[in-house]
């Protein structure tokens, strides 16, 4: 099937929103505001359900749950600093210019459908998608009211949403969206993603969930009227890898409350001890001529001055010297600037030399040539923009050239040059601010844009192996692309992903190797690899005192 990309444009997909109430809370006011400022879709259609659900334990009073709320709002007084994505307000302004239709839900055992009136109702408007601004559990057996379906969305395996995984240590927490089961099709994830736990606070994780997932319908709504139906086919439909699922599942009630919450603390004291043990541990570099790439044995490693730490290497040849560009972390600045040293092949290196400092954060001094210049795309996430400097006079002067994007939270931009065109891979935060777990895709015919955001983007939405790990790298005529595992803590691991479709309209990639921190020599974290001619780097978090050569 051809995508609708086409001289002809498509006419906008025909949505109906689904509210439950008149009252909202944040992300969903987000998520209509986002579809309202979709040139992809015309809302066609409010439906307000004006017979409330039935009672459940997460809004109710009863006392046997008592815990579990006091519980609840403590962890969020302590925890959450961002705006609550589930706070509720009133909607009607926001929905005011939209056609509203009255519905009646009906509920069987606890499950919602829809009345014969209702559904001629919602027939009559003739829609491509409802969309319920809720979960799929919400919902019994439904007709088919639209042409593809009533999408919903579900967050986390089990409810209530990330308590369970914060209890039982679950680094990790998934969420989709779904094509909700009915007469006429079975359900169907059409929509998955990972995002980072949280060892301490539900609330955070919960936060991030609905924001980053809410989301979802807009993406896919997207897709939709790009490919046509081709957006819900599988290979456009990528599926992240199955999360653990926590053996807990519901609202405790107060003695199981208890339970929770005592396991909850002693992970607490558990955290507080690791944290005394591995006082000393930061981000180091290490380094080894010749081997394998992905080789993490027999490195040198670079232990930084105490005032700070040294992460993301770039190593670059020039002149048959060696030469590794990074990020150094002052601890009484609270932000990176950008150093190069020499390395040679006895396991030496001279003394670091500062090559850029902004008042604003640095960090990722990716590297590439252009017509026989050499370049270098640092992040500057904290400026809010993707700026490119040239290299005066190397290694130690640089130049701005371009800032090829603003108003922009861009972490560890990485470029590719392939099939005739340059490729961007970013991880791009949303609004809570998580650029973990994400990334997206441009292209351009330079290195310097203008950039076209690709169709699928976020093309990787999965913690374990999304944020840019470093270079991509061909090996025996195939593509890898390295990526950081955020899920038990920043720059857990290394994900290398080899790419199996890379155009303007698709993009595929499976993992293929996983490289982990030694826990023999107290790494706790490995999260860049790079390689110059025979040069090879990675960086580590680990409490190693001293400078010293690696088993």
């Amino acid at each position: 099937m051809q995508s609708n990309t086409d001289n002809h444009v498509q006419p906008p997909l025909r949505i109906g929103i689904l509210l439950d109430s008149g009252s909202q809370p944040y992300w969903v006011h987000q998520v209509i505001c986002s579809l309202k400022n979709s040139t992809a879709v015309s809302i066609t259609a409010i439906f307000l359900n004006t017979r409330p659900r039935p009672d459940d334990p997460e809004q109710s009073g009863n006392w046997n749950y008592l815990l579990y709320h006091y519980y609840k709002q403590f962890d969020k007084n302590k925890f959450l600093i961002q705006k609550d994505a589930l706070q509720h307000s009133d909607v009607s302004k926001l929905i005011a210019a939209c056609p509203l239709q009255n519905i009646k839900l009906i509920y069987q055992n606890g499950k919602a459908t829809f009345s014969r009136e209702d559904q001629q109702k919602i027939l009559s408007r003739q829609l491509d998608v409802i969309l319920f601004a809720g979960e799929k559990n919400y919902w019994g057996e439904i007709p088919h009211l639209a042409r593809y379906g009533l999408w919903a969305y579900q967050f986390g395996e089990n409810q209530p949403t990330a308590f369970w995984e914060v209890v039982e240590g679950i680094p990790m927490v998934s969420s989709g969206l779904y094509i909700c089961a009915d007469n006429h099709f079975g359900e169907r994830q059409i929509y998955g993603s990972v995002a980072p736990g949280d060892d301490r606070s539900p609330t955070r994780i919960k936060n991030h969930i609905h924001l980053k997932t809410g989301q979802f319908a807009i993406r896919k709504l997207e897709q939709l009227h790009f490919f046509g139906e081709r957006a819900l086919s599988p290979e456009l439909c990528p599926i992240p890898a199955p999360v653990p699922p926590p053996k807990g599942n519901g609202i405790p009630k107060n003695p199981g409350m208890v339970l929770a919450f005592s396991r909850i603390m002693a992970s607490f004291v558990k955290d507080a001890y690791k944290r005394k043990i591995y006082v000393d541990a930061r981000w180091d570099m290490a380094f080894r001529f010749g081997g394998d790439r992905l080789d993490i044995s027999g490195l040198h490693v670079i232990t930084p001055p105490e005032d700070g730490f040294w992460a993301d290497p770039f190593p670059w040849q020039y002149d048959g010297k060696y030469y590794i560009f990074f990020e150094e972390f002052l601890f009484a600045e609270g932000k990176g600037r950008l150093r190069v040293i020499e390395v040679k092949r006895d396991g030496t290196w001279s003394d670091p030399v500062t090559i850029l400092e902004k008042d604003y954060h640095l960090s990722y001094p990716f590297l590439f040539e252009w017509k026989d210049e050499l370049y270098m795309l640092p992040e500057t996430l904290e400026n809010e923009t993707i700026e490119v400097y040239r290299c005066v006079s190397f290694p130690h002067q640089w130049k701005l050239h371009k800032i090829m994007m603003e108003d922009v939270q861009a972490v560890d931009a990485t470029l590719l040059q392939k099939n005739g065109k340059w490729w961007m891979f970013a991880s791009i935060a949303v609004e809570s601010e998580c650029a973990w777990d994400e990334v997206s895709l441009f292209y351009a015919d330079t290195p310097f844009g203008p950039w076209t955001p690709h169709p699928c983007n976020p093309v990787r939405s999965d913690v374990r192996s999304a944020r840019p790990g470093g270079q991509l790298f061909e090996h025996n005529g195939r593509l890898y692309r390295p990526a950081q595992d955020c899920s038990v803590r920043y720059g857990y691991a290394l994900s290398i992903n080899e790419i199996k479709h890379l155009d303007t309209e698709q993009y595929e990639e499976v993992e293929v190797e996983r490289i982990m921190p030694r826990t023999e020599l107290q790494e706790m974290g490995i999260h860049t690899v790079n390689q110059a001619g025979d040069l090879i780097v990675f960086d580590r978090f680990a409490s190693e005192a001293k400078s010293d050569r690696l088993p």
